[in-house]
């Protein structure tokens, strides 16, 4: 079968600074596909086709701003006529991770701490990845796709750094999502509603 590879960097520097420290580089995405599995860093199975439109917003259902990719291991099933499955475990570290705060003095409660910032994130790290599925149609008509993602929530020690102080057990979390796209509208040619 065919083997393909891509990758994405981005540079960006300082005009008049030739050092290392006058710029950065980024890794957007890079992959490599074969027979259905795709390996690496790619757009994550669980977004909307749409998403990283210019100007998209993230707070719009479906939506997202971020051109992140996610870590992963992924296998699509082609069934034909354009349907589709796609089964991935992600690496939820680097984007999935919203802080977890750990109120561990007297007279502090959760709001307090999350509005003056006075506490530490007390996430404990990743130990399972995220579990993602998508079942998609995609036909000349459009598209319609649902996903669905499990995630696991680990907090660290009550108290930071001692271990024997203990922690709260993990918690597992999940989302589903749908997204449609109609194409080919009377409104004029290449019109699409997402």
């Amino acid at each position: 079968g065919v083997v393909r590879t891509y990758a994405e960097l981005v540079n960006q520097w300082t005009t008049g600074t030739d050092g290392v420290g006058g710029g950065t580089t980024a890794l957007y995405n890079a992959f490599i596909q074969f027979a259905g599995f795709t390996f690496g860093k790619a757009q994550s199975t669980f977004a909307a086709p749409w998403n990283n439109y210019p100007g998209n917003l993230g707070g719009l259902l479906g939506g997202d701003d971020s051109s992140t990719a996610q870590n992963q291991i992924a296998y699509t099933a082609q069934f034909g006529n354009g349907i589709s499955a796609k089964l991935a475990l992600e690496d939820q570290s680097g984007y999935r991770s919203a802080s977890l705060y750990n109120v561990d003095v007297v007279g502090t409660n959760a709001a307090t701490a999350f509005l003056s910032q006075s506490q530490t994130s007390a996430y404990g790290g990743t130990s399972i990845p995220d579990i993602v599925g998508q079942v998609r149609v995609d036909q000349a008509w459009g598209l319609f796709q649902v996903t669905a993602a499990a995630h696991d929530i680990r907090a660290s020690y009550y108290n930071p750094g001692d271990e024997t102080t203990g922690h709260p057990d993990d918690k597992y979390g999940f989302a589903v999502q749908a997204a449609l796209s109609l194409k080919n509208l009377p409104t004029g040619p290449g019109d699409s509603l997402n």
